[in-house]
């Protein structure tokens, strides 16, 4: 609920400015839990994701190696045709 919502039936039903701040209080200290719960969370699930590529192990097989279509062409061949003099 927002806060001017909580201040507006407040004050339309009475209460002191103390009543007021006590309840202020209490919706802001609940909106800074609940956004810690989600940071906490967020940092978990973040921690699982680096943990989970960093541990991937990288290596090269033969059967990785480059296929011909992937390799680089070869150079021409060169052709010696006979001297003209």
């Amino acid at each position: 609920m927002r806060i001017t919502a909580i201040v507006e039936a407040l004050v339309q039903s009475g209460a002191s400015p103390e009543m007021i701040l006590s309840a202020v209080r209490a919706a802001e200290a609940e909106h800074v839990s609940e956004a810690e719960r989600r940071r906490a969370s967020d940092r978990e699930r973040q921690r699982r994701y680096r943990a989970r590529v960093t541990s991937r192990d990288v290596t090269v097989t033969a059967a990785a190696a480059l296929s011909d279509k992937e390799s680089s062409p070869a150079p021409p061949k060169e052709t010696n045709s006979p001297d003209p003099t």
